[in-house]
């Protein structure tokens, strides 16, 4: 799979003026190198399947004490083509155990289905340097795909809500990236057998946590998390500087797993790749309402070349997130390099909710900072202060309706009462979705918090007890209650578009959020009309990214810019006015 025909000394992406030799050739480093005993230890082919490959009279790793309190699992956003089976029962342990390894030692030819969110570009020489650290990964399609996952995976741990921000490995991940066979066991996979197999047969110091216990106040599953992803440090290093050099441009891009170059014809593929995943992820969450259909296709009706210019502004972009610190900064890199691929959004639709999430987790999810410089010349539109607008007239919120309809701002309200800067407005607005939405009266001070802390703001304990005594707090609280109780007794609620929503299998927060997202698709569904009767003239302005609460717009034509937004603001306004909602679009202004 490899180019052994490739220079050697080129193809390591860095910045530096040179490059340490080992990175450029053969390694050849001590084992005692870098903290790691066993990293450099070359690796045997795997047993034969059949075989168990068991490490007999070895350590086996401590697992249990190693799970972090607080793990929100996200959910997956495709569904793999093969469906996990239920068990068969009559299979003793040992027996699942030894299908399990003849799985993993088959799958060394087996045609991995890889989900199309996982980031695959890496240079030529980074993907040959790691078949020299660990050459199991050139012959062996399963653990390579493994391998890839845990190195790239934008599917980790949920730094914002108290997780470690490593890498996920839940069971549908381990079945996916070793093969159909290991799919069609279903839940008799045995995966902590599978994840002992990777750390036998390719990376001896690789470690994984125990299974996570749910989040405290958000919907959540169980995952065991990457505890050390255990590749060499100078191949990590590489992989790192690969991932973040400003020269990617300028060096051959491959897939890792294929190894096929990166050019506009493999962007053509991913495209479709992205669209047909979006065909087969509606064969199991089809839309929540006719508006969610209409979004979705007038979108994926956009010309690709109206994304082109993203790729210009990659490393600018790359430049910003290098002053990232940490998960933050590992997202980034991530999400660009979704971007890098094929830049263009395709959506799918989400279960118990209206809302339409990109499939190729990039221009919607990256940092808005990092967002505002590859969308340069686009005007983004959001509603103003929408959660708290639907919430007032849904809920009958007085003190918020009188703010907000008198052309206040609850962030400068807040900021005010509780004596804290203006750079605090994203932790105030996090703890504001949350009494929203559900959180508890304990835990929203955290939340509040942890996002303070990541802005770099001072807040102490009792200017975050000030925001519970902030007016439209207290009533807000009080009437979410009272909804709460509402939805108890009628067994569920019926959005804006006549569904029902019912209350079992599903928390009353999970309906509250259901009701207001429906909200805000119904209160922007007349930019989108009048969006599509602008198609009919020669150089139409086009919506180009969904953003839940806003939307990004192209205006071709830079004079008729400021008459076009007063018509779609206009008719935004109508429809809020109708329904009685104080909100209205503005447009946000770029930090860059």
């Amino acid at each position: 799979m490899s180019d052994s025909t490739a220079e050697p000394d080129t193809g390591i992406l860095t910045d530096e003026q040179s490059v340490t030799t080992a990175l450029v050739r053969k390694p050849n480093i001590p084992p005692e190198q870098s903290g790691t005993s066993s990293a450099c230890r070359r690796q045997s082919p795997p047993p034969d399947a059949g075989t168990t490959g068991d490490r007999r009279g070895q350590h086996a790793p401590i697992r249990g004490q190693r799970a972090f309190p607080h793990c929100k699992v996200q959910p997956s956003t495709e569904k793999p083509k093969n469906r996990l089976s239920a068990p068969q029962n009559g299979d003793s342990e040992r027996d699942r155990v030894r299908r399990t390894e003849k799985i993993v030692n088959g799958a060394k030819d087996a045609e991995i289905d890889l989900p199309v969110t996982l980031p695959r570009l890496v240079s030529e020489r980074v993907r040959q340097l790691a078949f020299e650290f660990y050459p199991i990964l050139e012959e062996h399609n399963g653990h390579r795909a493994f391998f890839l996952y845990v190195m790239n995976t934008p599917n980790r741990d949920d730094e914002d809500h108290w997780g470690s921000g490593r890498p996920l490995i839940d069971m549908g991940i381990i079945a996916r990236c070793y093969g159909p066979e290991a799919q069609d066991f279903g839940s008799n996979l045995q995966g902590f057998r599978v994840l002992e197999m990777y750390q036998e047969q390719v990376v001896p110091d690789f470690d994984w946590t125990d299974y996570h216990s749910p989040n405290p106040w958000q919907d959540s599953g169980n995952a065991r998390t990457v505890d050390e992803n255990g590749v060499h440090p100078l191949l990590e290093w590489a992989w790192k500087q690969d991932r973040r050099s400003m020269n990617r441009g300028q060096v051959q891009l491959v897939d890792f797993y294929t190894g096929k170059k990166h050019n506009a014809k493999r962007r053509f593929l991913l495209r479709q790749e992205h669209k047909d995943a979006c065909r087969a992820a509606e064969e199991e969450v089809g839309p929540a309402c006719e508006a969610s259909r209409e979004w979705r296709d007038y979108l994926h009706s956009r010309d690709s070349r109206l994304f082109q210019s993203l790729t210009d502004r990659l490393p600018e972009a790359r430049e910003k997130a290098r002053g990232y610190d940490g998960q933050r900064q590992v997202q980034a890199f991530l999400h660009l390099s979704q971007i890098e691929a094929q830049p263009k959004p395709f959506y799918r639709f989400t279960e118990k909710t209206v809302r339409l999430q990109a499939i190729n987790q990039g221009l919607q999810q990256i940092d808005s900072d990092l967002r505002d410089i590859l969308t340069r010349g686009w005007t983004k539109l959001d509603l103003s202060s929408a959660q708290l607008g639907i919430a007032a007239r849904e809920w009958r919120v007085q003190s918020a309706l009188d703010l907000l309809s008198n052309g206040g701002s609850i962030w400068e309200s807040l900021i005010n009462h509780m004596g804290v800067p203006w750079e605090a407005k994203p932790a105030l607005k996090r703890g504001l979705y949350a009494t929203i939405y559900g959180a508890r009266r304990t835990t929203i001070p955290y939340i509040i918090a942890k996002e303070a802390g990541k802005e770099g703001v001072e807040m102490s304990d009792e200017q975050r007890e000030r925001f519970f005594t902030h007016g439209v707090i207290e009533e807000l609280l009080s009437r979410r209650e009272e909804e709460f109780e509402r939805i108890k007794s009628q067994g569920g609620d019926r959005d804006c578009y006549e569904n029902w929503i019912d209350l079992d299998g599903r928390e009353k927060k999970s309906i509250l959020s259901q009701l207001a997202q429906t909200q805000e698709m119904w209160l922007l569904s007349p930019a989108l009309e009048l969006a599509k009767e602008e198609l009919s003239k020669s150089k139409p302005w086009q919506i180009t990214l969904y953003l839940h609460d806003g939307f990004c717009i192209n205006f071709p034509q830079s004079q008729t810019k400021e008459y076009h937004l007063s018509r779609i603001k206009r008719r935004v306004e109508r429809r809020a006015e109708k329904g009685g909602y104080p909100t209205g679009l503005e447009v946000e202004e770029q930090k860059t």
